[in-house]
């Protein structure tokens, strides 16, 4: 894409694609307004445009680069060295309706981004490491409506990272805060490790409504790795989550900085052995007191073998001895998913259908005739 023509863009203007093969390009430095974006739109006549040549080898097929309040829809984008879109110390970047596959590294990644949204793509892999992955500091993120699928590392990893300092118009504090994570489906995810949905050093955030299926390793994980701080405040309700054979705890809440909330979801672990939630550090000698423990869990449907919640990879309990011992989880019940589940780890039919057709609020009713 010629750097002299995209100068000239304007507030409210739009650059449209016509089906075709495009080289990989970099939108450097071109500014929108709030009321104004600028667009780039890949399905201006029948068919996407497929972003796919690299004749200047860059490392991303597209990267948008110190700029703001633009629009990146409708393109197919495949076979990137790295990423299908890197999102570069930009703001107000709306990343939608987009199918990225066969990508290199990641999906989408975004480094030192305010106001970053991702929504109704549809991102598979395999790929090296996540399908979208935004790091480094910065602040509200909505990752909503999306499909991501077979990703060797998660479906959605939030970093803070706060080795990675700052950038203009971020601060480089560590921390990732008011992040929406809503209405995706996520599948077969975590092929050599990570969550469906990883969130490290993320402060404020929602992770409601998301369809989780066939997650090789765990389906989320609320921490402190990289961020400056624990992961805290996040609500996870109205989610259904459930486990491939084989695989790890469907939660993982370790080192986090605050309390954190589950409710009205439906989680269920295929493992005899591994339930539902992986939780440390947490001080075993204060039972009975709910405080000292990192997330508080309510109205939940829970399927799994022997064992509902690890405390410090030493103490396991059922749901009875958790909601006896803990006082957590008082309005919440053990399910039977076999009928949710096929024999041959598959959805049973009636789910297939409901699901697919979005008819989510059927879908629930089903279950809970069975139960």
């Amino acid at each position: 894409m010629n750097n002299l023509l995209l100068k000239q863009l304007k507030p409210g203007d739009s650059v449209f694609f016509e089906k075709g093969v495009y080289p990989s390009f970099i939108i450097n430095n071109i500014h929108g307004t709030s009321k104004q974006p600028i667009t780039f739109n890949g399905s201006f006549s029948i068919g996407k445009a497929e972003i796919s040549l690299n004749p200047k080898k860059n490392k991303d097929l597209i990267e948008i680069k110190q700029s703001s309040h633009l629009i990146l829809t409708g393109f197919n984008i495949n076979h990137s060295p790295r990423a299908g879109v890197r999102v570069n110390n930009s703001h107000n970047i709306t990343i939608k309706n987009n199918k990225l596959t066969d990508n290199g590294v990641w999906g989408v990644f975004t480094n030192h981004s305010n106001h970053f949204i991702a929504t109704n793509n549809t991102i598979v892999g395999p790929a090296e490491q996540h399908g979208i992955y935004h790091s480094n500091s910065g602040d509200n993120v909505q990752i909503t409506s999306n499909f991501i699928q077979n990703f060797n590392g998660c479906g959605v990893h939030i970093n803070g990272d706060i080795n990675m300092g700052g950038a203009a118009k971020v601060k480089g504090d560590g921390i990732i805060s008011n992040v929406e994570i809503s209405n995706n489906y996520l599948s077969g995810n975590g092929l050599v490790g990570g969550s469906a949905i990883n969130l490290d050093g993320v402060v404020d955030g929602n992770v409601n409504n998301n369809i989780l299926i066939n997650n090789k390793a765990a389906s989320i994980s609320i921490f402190k790795g990289d961020g400056a701080v624990g992961s805290s405040n996040i609500n996870v309700s109205d989610n259904l989550i459930i486990m491939a054979k084989d695989s790890k705890w469907a939660v993982n809440i370790k080192n986090s900085g605050g309390e954190n909330y589950f409710t009205n979801n439906i989680i269920i672990s295929q493992d005899s052995f591994r339930g539902i939630y992986d939780v440390l550090p947490v001080d075993l000698s204060a039972n009975n007191q709910t405080n000292v423990m990192p997330f508080t869990a309510n109205n939940n449907l829970y399927g799994y073998g022997r064992n509902l919640v690890a405390l410090n990879d030493e103490h396991y309990l059922p749901l009875n001895e958790w909601q006896q011992d803990y006082k957590n989880d008082k309005n919440s019940s053990k399910i039977f998913y076999k009928y949710v589940i096929s024999n041959k780890n598959k959805l049973s039919l009636p789910v297939v259908k409901l699901l697919k057709e979005k008819r989510i609020a059927e879908f629930n009713s089903y279950l809970f005739l069975l139960l």
